[in-house]
Protein backbone atom coordinates (compact mmCIF):
# COMPACT_ATOMS: atom_id res chain seq x y z
CA UNK A 1 0.00 0.00 0.00
CA UNK A 2 0.92 3.76 -0.34
CA UNK A 3 0.79 6.37 2.43
CA UNK A 4 1.06 10.14 1.60
CA UNK A 5 2.84 12.33 4.16
CA UNK A 6 0.22 15.48 5.19
CA UNK A 7 2.74 18.13 5.46
CA UNK A 8 5.32 17.30 2.42
CA UNK A 9 3.01 15.35 0.30
CA UNK A 10 5.65 12.87 0.12
CA UNK A 11 4.59 9.42 -0.93
CA UNK A 12 6.02 5.92 0.48
CA UNK A 13 5.58 2.81 -0.71
CA UNK A 14 4.79 0.24 2.78
CA UNK A 15 3.86 -3.28 3.47
CA UNK A 16 0.23 -3.88 3.96
CA UNK A 17 1.44 -5.64 7.04
CA UNK A 18 2.78 -2.78 8.39
CA UNK A 19 -0.89 -0.58 9.30
CA UNK A 20 -3.57 -2.33 11.01
CA UNK A 21 -6.26 -3.32 9.22
CA UNK A 22 -8.57 -1.34 11.68
CA UNK A 23 -7.49 2.03 13.97
CA UNK A 24 -4.07 3.76 12.82
CA UNK A 25 -0.36 3.77 13.14
CA UNK A 26 2.03 6.61 13.95
CA UNK A 27 4.44 7.13 11.83
CA UNK A 28 7.04 9.49 11.15
CA UNK A 29 8.13 11.32 7.43
CA UNK A 30 11.61 10.60 7.00
CA UNK A 31 11.65 13.73 4.70
CA UNK A 32 9.85 16.40 6.72
CA UNK A 33 10.11 14.56 9.94
CA UNK A 34 6.37 15.05 10.48
CA UNK A 35 4.38 12.92 12.38
CA UNK A 36 0.99 11.80 11.65
CA UNK A 37 -1.37 9.23 11.89
CA UNK A 38 -1.49 6.34 8.94
CA UNK A 39 -4.24 4.33 8.16
CA UNK A 40 -5.67 1.81 5.70
CA UNK A 41 -8.57 4.71 4.88
CA UNK A 42 -6.44 6.92 4.02
CA UNK A 43 -3.80 5.40 2.17
CA UNK A 44 -2.76 6.15 -1.40
CA UNK A 45 -3.21 3.33 -4.32
CA UNK A 46 -0.73 4.49 -6.85
CA UNK A 47 1.61 2.02 -9.59
CA UNK A 48 4.70 4.24 -9.62
CA UNK A 49 7.77 2.91 -7.66
CA UNK A 50 8.15 4.85 -4.66
CA UNK A 51 10.31 4.38 -1.46
CA UNK A 52 9.68 2.08 1.27
CA UNK A 53 8.68 3.54 4.75
CA UNK A 54 10.58 1.57 7.50
CA UNK A 55 8.82 0.30 10.79
CA UNK A 56 10.05 -1.13 14.10
CA UNK A 57 8.97 -4.84 14.34
CA UNK A 58 6.14 -4.49 17.17
CA UNK A 59 2.43 -4.70 16.33
CA UNK A 60 0.28 -1.96 16.32
CA UNK A 61 -1.76 -1.81 18.70
CA UNK A 62 -5.37 -1.37 18.08
CA UNK A 63 -6.08 1.91 19.87
CA UNK A 64 -3.62 3.85 17.52
CA UNK A 65 -1.52 4.45 20.19
CA UNK A 66 1.26 2.72 18.96
CA UNK A 67 5.31 3.61 19.06
CA UNK A 68 6.27 5.63 15.88
CA UNK A 69 7.22 4.24 12.84
CA UNK A 70 10.39 5.80 11.52
CA UNK A 71 11.57 4.58 7.82
CA UNK A 72 15.08 5.39 9.42
CA UNK A 73 15.49 3.57 11.95
CA UNK A 74 14.02 0.29 10.46
CA UNK A 75 15.95 -2.19 8.45
CA UNK A 76 14.65 -3.83 5.08
CA UNK A 77 14.38 -7.24 6.22
CA UNK A 78 11.35 -5.52 8.07
CA UNK A 79 9.60 -4.77 4.96
CA UNK A 80 9.56 -7.75 2.99
CA UNK A 81 9.14 -7.67 -0.78
CA UNK A 82 8.56 -4.18 -1.18
CA UNK A 83 12.12 -3.03 0.37
CA UNK A 84 14.51 -1.90 -1.54
CA UNK A 85 18.13 -0.50 -0.48
CA UNK A 86 17.94 2.97 0.38
CA UNK A 87 20.97 3.41 -1.92
CA UNK A 88 19.59 3.44 -5.32
CA UNK A 89 18.06 6.13 -6.88
CA UNK A 90 14.81 4.46 -7.30
CA UNK A 91 14.33 3.98 -3.77
CA UNK A 92 13.76 8.25 -3.61
CA UNK A 93 10.21 9.26 -2.62
CA UNK A 94 8.03 10.51 -4.93
CA UNK A 95 6.07 13.65 -4.91
CA UNK A 96 2.49 13.36 -5.22
CA UNK A 97 1.37 13.97 -8.92
CA UNK A 98 4.98 13.26 -10.38
CA UNK A 99 4.75 9.65 -11.89
CA UNK A 100 6.52 9.47 -14.95
CA UNK A 101 5.12 9.39 -18.04
CA UNK A 102 6.55 7.39 -21.27
CA UNK A 103 9.20 8.90 -23.43
CA UNK A 104 7.53 10.69 -26.04
CA UNK A 105 9.00 9.23 -29.48
CA UNK A 106 10.76 11.43 -31.72
CA UNK A 107 8.76 12.66 -35.21
CA UNK A 108 10.59 11.33 -37.71
CA UNK A 109 10.30 13.00 -41.92
CA UNK A 110 8.56 10.63 -44.30
CA UNK A 111 10.82 8.81 -45.81
CA UNK A 112 10.37 10.64 -49.01
CA UNK A 113 10.98 14.09 -48.02
CA UNK A 114 14.41 11.92 -46.53
CA UNK A 115 15.27 10.93 -49.82
CA UNK A 116 14.52 14.46 -51.43
CA UNK A 117 16.85 15.76 -48.93
CA UNK A 118 19.25 13.53 -49.12
CA UNK A 119 19.46 13.36 -53.03
CA UNK A 120 19.60 17.23 -53.09
CA UNK A 121 22.58 17.18 -50.56
CA UNK A 122 24.54 14.76 -52.39
CA UNK A 123 24.04 17.02 -55.46
CA UNK A 124 25.60 20.16 -53.74
CA UNK A 125 28.44 18.10 -53.13
CA UNK A 126 29.07 16.81 -56.31
CA UNK A 127 28.26 20.30 -58.03
CA UNK A 128 30.55 22.15 -55.44
CA UNK A 129 33.10 19.49 -55.89
CA UNK A 130 32.64 19.91 -59.51
CA UNK A 131 33.52 23.94 -59.17
CA UNK A 132 36.51 23.04 -57.08
CA UNK A 133 38.40 21.39 -59.50
CA UNK A 134 36.80 22.18 -62.45
CA UNK A 135 40.17 22.24 -64.03
CA UNK A 136 40.05 18.69 -63.76
CA UNK A 137 36.49 17.90 -64.31
CA UNK A 138 37.29 19.69 -67.80
CA UNK A 139 40.52 18.30 -68.41
CA UNK A 140 38.86 15.04 -68.19
CA UNK A 141 35.06 15.85 -69.91
CA UNK A 142 36.15 18.77 -72.35
CA UNK A 143 32.41 19.08 -72.80
CA UNK A 144 32.30 20.63 -69.39
CA UNK A 145 34.05 24.14 -70.24
CA UNK A 146 31.76 25.97 -72.09
CA UNK A 147 29.41 25.32 -69.07
CA UNK A 148 32.52 26.75 -66.49
CA UNK A 149 32.80 29.87 -68.25
CA UNK A 150 28.97 30.52 -69.13
CA UNK A 151 28.53 30.77 -65.32
CA UNK A 152 31.61 33.03 -65.56
CA UNK A 153 34.48 30.45 -63.87
CA UNK A 154 37.60 30.10 -65.83
CA UNK A 155 38.78 27.05 -66.72
CA UNK A 156 43.03 27.52 -67.34
CA UNK A 157 46.06 24.61 -67.39
CA UNK A 158 47.62 23.62 -64.36
CA UNK A 159 51.19 24.81 -64.66
CA UNK A 160 52.53 23.36 -61.27
CA UNK A 161 52.40 20.19 -62.51
CA UNK A 162 53.67 20.70 -66.25
CA UNK A 163 58.16 20.30 -66.05
CA UNK A 164 60.09 19.92 -69.50
CA UNK A 165 62.82 16.83 -70.19
CA UNK A 166 64.93 16.55 -72.99
CA UNK A 167 65.23 19.92 -74.22
CA UNK A 168 67.86 20.26 -76.76
CA UNK A 169 68.29 22.73 -79.73
CA UNK A 170 70.44 22.70 -83.25
CA UNK A 171 71.75 25.89 -84.70
CA UNK A 172 72.18 26.85 -87.76
CA UNK A 173 73.04 30.57 -88.48
CA UNK A 174 70.35 32.70 -87.34
CA UNK A 175 67.84 29.76 -87.15
CA UNK A 176 67.65 27.60 -83.88
CA UNK A 177 65.20 24.26 -84.32
CA UNK A 178 64.27 23.05 -80.64
CA UNK A 179 62.67 19.91 -79.24
CA UNK A 180 62.07 18.19 -76.03
CA UNK A 181 58.91 16.61 -74.34
CA UNK A 182 56.39 18.47 -72.26
CA UNK A 183 55.62 15.96 -69.51
CA UNK A 184 52.27 16.12 -66.78
CA UNK A 185 53.96 15.29 -63.83
CA UNK A 186 50.36 14.99 -61.56
CA UNK A 187 47.95 12.36 -60.93
CA UNK A 188 45.04 14.16 -63.18
CA UNK A 189 44.99 14.84 -66.37
CA UNK A 190 45.53 18.61 -67.55
CA UNK A 191 45.23 21.16 -70.90
CA UNK A 192 47.68 21.62 -72.55
CA UNK A 193 49.18 24.80 -71.64
CA UNK A 194 51.06 27.15 -74.15
CA UNK A 195 54.71 27.12 -74.06
CA UNK A 196 56.35 30.29 -73.68
CA UNK A 197 60.28 29.72 -75.47
CA UNK A 198 62.99 31.66 -75.12
CA UNK A 199 66.63 31.56 -76.56
CA UNK A 200 69.36 33.72 -74.54
CA UNK A 201 73.40 34.37 -74.61
CA UNK A 202 74.92 33.26 -71.77
CA UNK A 203 74.57 36.50 -70.19
CA UNK A 204 70.89 36.57 -70.29
CA UNK A 205 70.38 38.52 -73.57
CA UNK A 206 67.16 37.17 -75.00
CA UNK A 207 68.06 36.77 -78.57
CA UNK A 208 64.81 35.35 -80.13
CA UNK A 209 61.20 34.54 -78.22
CA UNK A 210 58.59 32.60 -79.31
CA UNK A 211 54.94 31.45 -77.74
CA UNK A 212 53.80 27.96 -79.17
CA UNK A 213 50.91 25.40 -78.77
CA UNK A 214 51.40 21.77 -78.33
CA UNK A 215 49.25 19.27 -81.10
CA UNK A 216 47.25 17.74 -78.45
CA UNK A 217 44.80 19.49 -76.50
CA UNK A 218 45.01 17.65 -72.92
CA UNK A 219 48.13 15.33 -70.95
CA UNK A 220 47.27 12.54 -69.87
CA UNK A 221 48.39 12.08 -66.16
CA UNK A 222 51.96 10.77 -66.40
CA UNK A 223 51.64 11.69 -69.98
CA UNK A 224 54.20 13.44 -72.45
CA UNK A 225 53.71 15.32 -75.74
CA UNK A 226 56.69 16.12 -78.08
CA UNK A 227 58.00 19.47 -78.35
CA UNK A 228 59.28 20.72 -81.50
CA UNK A 229 59.58 24.74 -82.70
CA UNK A 230 61.80 26.43 -84.72
CA UNK A 231 63.01 30.16 -84.36
CA UNK A 232 64.71 32.67 -85.94
CA UNK A 233 67.23 35.00 -83.76
CA UNK A 234 67.35 38.60 -84.46
CA UNK A 235 71.00 38.40 -85.73
CA UNK A 236 73.15 36.10 -86.63
CA UNK A 237 76.19 34.62 -84.15
CA UNK A 238 78.99 33.28 -84.17
CA UNK A 239 79.71 29.46 -83.98
CA UNK A 240 81.35 29.92 -80.50
CA UNK A 241 78.76 32.01 -78.57
CA UNK A 242 77.01 29.52 -76.35
CA UNK A 243 73.44 29.99 -75.97
CA UNK A 244 70.48 28.63 -73.70
CA UNK A 245 66.82 27.57 -74.38
CA UNK A 246 64.44 28.86 -71.55
CA UNK A 247 60.75 26.78 -71.64
CA UNK A 248 57.98 28.19 -69.37
CA UNK A 249 54.53 26.78 -69.07
CA UNK A 250 51.56 29.74 -69.32
CA UNK A 251 48.68 29.38 -67.06
CA UNK A 252 45.91 30.72 -70.33
CA UNK A 253 44.42 28.08 -72.15
CA UNK A 254 45.69 27.84 -75.46
CA UNK A 255 44.00 30.25 -78.48
CA UNK A 256 41.90 27.24 -79.93
CA UNK A 257 40.26 26.44 -77.19
CA UNK A 258 39.36 30.43 -76.47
Amino acid sequence: MHITCPSCQTVFAVDDDLIPAEGSRKVRCSVCENIWQASKSNSDDLAAPMAALASDDKPAPENGDDPMADANSLGASSLGANSLDASTETTKPLRSGSVPHPRQKRRRLPRPLTMAIASIAMLAIIIGGAVIWRNIVSAIFPSTIAIFETLGLPVIPDTSVIRFEAIRGERNGDTVRIRGEVVNNGIWPTHAPPIFISVQDMIGTVLAVKEVELDELVIPAGGRLPLNVQLTLDEPLRSDVDTEIVAIPVARMPGNRQ
